[in-house]
């Protein structure tokens, strides 16, 4: 069962991809801003990590480079709806695996988890 934690500083926008995620059998568990997130990762184990990039306090981009250090293997989704091109294409490069937009196209988020999911699992051989 793949965990996913979910980093997300609005309730709203946090339930909503929780339901999702859990509806679509992924165990999941949410994280209300960039440090809880890094906390969170440093003492349990996450097969993914969905970020908001723009939040309160440290940024969905320092998140994914810390969560780089801390959890190397761990596959980065990133979801803003108000992140600027720069902020995702530096997401991108930084090495997040995808970047979707808000409001979440459902189809398009479980595809991406799907296709990271199997990236890992070959990664893991």
């Amino acid at each position: 069962m793949d965990r996913i934690l979910v980093v997300e500083d609005s309730p709203t926008q946090a339930e909503r991809l929780r339901l999702i995620l859990e509806g679509s059998g992924y165990v999941s568990e949410v994280a209300v801003d960039a440090e809880k997130a890094l906390e969170r990762l440093g003492s349990s184990s996450f097969d993914m990590v969905i970020s908001d990039i723009v939040m309160p306090g440290l940024s969905g981009v320092e998140v994914l480079q810390a969560i780089q250090t801390i959890a190397p293997r761990v596959k980065v989704i990133m979801v803003s709806g108000g992140a600027t091109p720069e902020q995702r294409m530096r997401s991108l490069a930084l090495g997040a695996f995808d970047f979707v937009r808000k409001p979440v196209d459902t189809a398009y988020l479980l595809r991406s988890i799907d296709v990271a999911v199997g990236m890992k699992q070959l990664e893991s051989r």
